[in-house]
C-alpha cells in the first residue's frame, strides 16, 4: 500500500504551523498579559529598570524652589535632591530601601499611581512604551529657612507662621544626604545617630516649667487673680483642649504612641507631683501650644503641603485642610499673661527648658518673633548655648525680611 506524499507533506506544514502558533501563543502571554505579573516579582531586574523609568513628579517649596526633582539620563530618571538640609521632609524615594518622608505620603501621585491601577500602567510603560509622568506638590516649606536652620547643626528646630499654620521650617540633626543613601545605608543606620529619625516630629523631650506655665493660664482661665488650683481633672481637660492628648494630622512621619501612656500616667500621679519630665512633648507639639498662646487663645492645626498638581501641568489643586479651630483661651486671659510676662521679660513670648534625658543635658527655647509673626521652637540635644542662639538669630533675620 503507496503513501501520498502531499498528504504527508500536509500534515508536516501543519504541523509546524501550529508549533509556530503555540509559541506565538506563549510568547504573547508572557510578553503581554503576564508582563505585570513577570515585573512585580521581587526577583526581577527589570522591575529596578521600570521604576527608573518614571518620572516622579518635582516636591516643591513655598516659593516653588525643587527640594526633590528628576534628572534624566540615558533613557532613565534618577531622583535627586538640591539642597542639603531638606531630608526630614521629602524623605527618599530609593528602589532597595523604599519611600520615607513625603515621597512616602505623596507615593501614588507623585508617580500618577492614583490615576490608573498597576497594570494599565505596565501595560502602557512597557508595552506602549508612553512615558509615566508624576505630578508635582507644592509645600509650606521656605528652603532659604530650612537651609540655613539646618547648618546650624540645631538638633531639631520648627518655624510656624502664626496666622496661618503654615509650616515654614522642620529641622532635625544629624540627618542624612537623600542623594547617596543607597551608598550610605550601612553607615546611617548602624550608627546609634538616628539619622532617619525626625527630631522635630518624632522625639519627645522633657518640658520643664511648661507644665508650670500651662498650669498657671488653667489658674488664671477659671479665676481672674489666678489664686484658685485646679484640681486633677480640671487641669487634665485643659491639656486636652490644648491639644496635648490629640493625635495632629501631618504628611510626614511624628510620633503620637507616647501620648496614651502620657495621660495614663499623669491620670495616676497626685498633681502635687507632676513634673516636666512626665509631660513629654515633641517640638512641633510645643510649638503648637506656643502657637494657641500667642494667637489669642485659639487653638488650630498646622499644615504642610498647600497644593497638588492636577492632571494638567498647568493646573494646581488645593491641598484639603481643615483648621479645627478650638478657643481655648479668652483673650482677656491671654492678655493678662502677657502683661506678666512682659512685666518680666521682653515684649515677645519666650520659654525655656534645660533637662536631663539618657544622662544627657538637653536644652529647648520656644518663642515668637519680635513681630509675633512666627512661631518658633529650636532644641540642642548638646545644650550648645552658642547652637541655640545661632538658630535663634537664623529666625529672627528671616522673620526681619517677610
Amino acid at each position: 500500500m503507496s503513501t501520498n506524499p502531499m498528504k504527508g507533506s500536509q500534515r508536516l506544514m501543519l504541523g509546524l504551523i501550529g508549533v509556530l502558533l503555540m509559541l506565538a501563543a506563549y510568547n504573547l502571554l508572557w510578553s503581554v498579559f503576564r508582563s505585570p505579573a513577570l515585573l512585580t516579582r521581587d526577583d526581577n531586574p527589570r522591575l529596578v529598570f521600570a521604576s527608573q523609568r518614571i518620572q516622579r513628579g518635582d516636591i516643591l517649596d513655598r516659593n516653588d524652589v525643587a527640594m526633590a526633582t528628576s534628572r534624566y539620563a540615558n533613557g532613565l530618571f534618577f531622583r535627586e535632591y538640591p539642597s542639603l538640609g531638606t531630608a526630614p521632609l521629602t524623605g527618599y524615594a530609593s528602589f532597595n530601601y523604599g519611600t520615607s518622608g513625603l515621597e512616602n505620603t505623596f507615593d501614588a501621585l507623585l508617580t500618577s499611581a492614583d490615576l490608573q491601577d498597576e497594570q494599565t500602567l505596565l501595560w502602557q510603560r512597557e508595552v506602549l512604551y508612553e512615558p509615566q509622568v508624576g505630578r508635582a506638590i507644592r509645600t509650606t516649606i521656605d528652603t532659604t529657612l530650612q537651609v540655613a536652620l539646618a547648618q546650624t547643626n540645631i538638633s531639631a528646630a520648627i518655624v510656624i507662621d502664626r496666622n496661618s499654620g503654615d509650616l515654614l521650617a522642620i529641622v532635625s540633626n544629624p540627618s542624612y544626604d537623600a542623594n547617596t543613601l543607597d551608598a550610605d545605608w550601612e553607615t546611617i543606620t548602624e550608627n546609634d545617630q538616628g539619622a532617619l529619625v525626625n527630631r522635630g516630629t518624632q522625639i519627645a523631650y522633657p518640658t520643664g516649667d511648661l507644665l508650670k506655665t500651662l498650669l498657671h493660664l488653667n489658674r488664671l482661665n477659671l479665676t481672674k487673680d489666678g489664686s484658685y488650683l485646679p484640681n486633677q481633672v480640671q487641669f487634665l481637660n485643659f491639656l486636652d483642649e490644648f491639644g496635648i492628648f490629640r493625635a495632629q494630622p501631618l504628611d510626614i512621619e511624628h510620633t503620637d504612641s507616647h501620648i496614651a501612656l502620657m495621660r495614663t500616667d499623669l491620670e495616676q500621679t497626685d498633681i502635687a507631683n507632676w513634673d516636666g519630665q512626665m509631660l513629654k512633648l515633641t517640638p512641633l507639639q510645643i510649638a503648637t501650644i506656643l502657637r494657641t498662646i500667642s494667637n489669642q487663645g485659639v487653638r488650630s492645626d498646622v499644615r504642610l503641603v498647600s497644593e497638588t498638581q492636577a492632571n494638567s501641568i498647568d493646573e494646581w489643586v488645593p491641598q484639603r485642610f481643615n483648621r479645627n479651630e478650638l478657643v481655648v483661651l479668652p483673650r482677656a486671659v491671654v492678655n493678662s499673661f502677657r502683661e506678666e510676662f512682659q512685666a518680666q521679660s521682653a515684649a515677645a513670648l519666650q520659654l525655656s527648658m534645660t533637662d536631663f534625658v539618657d544622662n544627657t543635658v538637653v536644652s529647648w527655647v520656644a518663642g515668637e518673633t519680635q513681630n509675633r509673626e512666627l512661631i518658633w521652637v529650636v532644641v540642642s540635644e548638646e545644650n550648645d548655648k552658642a547652637q541655640i542662639e545661632s538658630a535663634m538669630a537664623t529666625i529672627e533675620a528671616f522673620a526681619s525680611t517677610e
